[in-house]
């Protein structure tokens, strides 16, 4: 799945032309490691497939995909593609895996963003879901 995943991410980067940007693959669990006030594109993923793509304030999504993977909710809200996740999938965020690219301009992020939701159908992703037909 990694090899995939890089090698979306570098197409969609030479057809968009973004050179910019600096690459960090970790560990899910270890998104703490992150630095804060980093704003990027993250694709989060299993060794078999693609949890999520996201792009904002890296650090301070993580903490909600985690509540929103294991359906504890303290600080975020429930979306239906999480809840498709959790209910037809095996979600274990332990072994979940994300690479992050930071030091993008907005534009690079939404379209970098747009382009790799549409190549990788994340499974946890509300626009995939709606893409399935799925009712909300």
């Amino acid at each position: 799945m990694r090899d995939h995943i890089l090698e979306t991410i570098g197409r969609c980067r030479d057809f968009l032309q973004i050179t910019a940007g600096q690459d960090q693959e970790l560990d899910f669990a270890r998104w703490s490691a992150l630095e804060h006030r980093q704003r990027g594109i993250y694709v989060i993923y299993s060794p078999r497939e693609t949890i999520y793509v996201g792009k904002g304030l890296v650090r301070d999504r993580q903490p909600k995909h985690w509540e929103k993977a294991r359906g504890e909710f303290q600080n975020a809200r429930d979306t239906v593609g999480w809840r498709w996740l959790r209910e037809h999938t095996a979600v274990d965020p332990e072994t979940w895996h994300m690479y992050v690219i930071t030091g993008l301009g907005h534009t690079a992020c939404s379209a970098l963003e747009g382009g790799l939701i549409h190549l990788l159908q994340p499974l946890a992703n509300d626009e995939v879901y709606l893409d399935r037909g799925m009712p909300q």
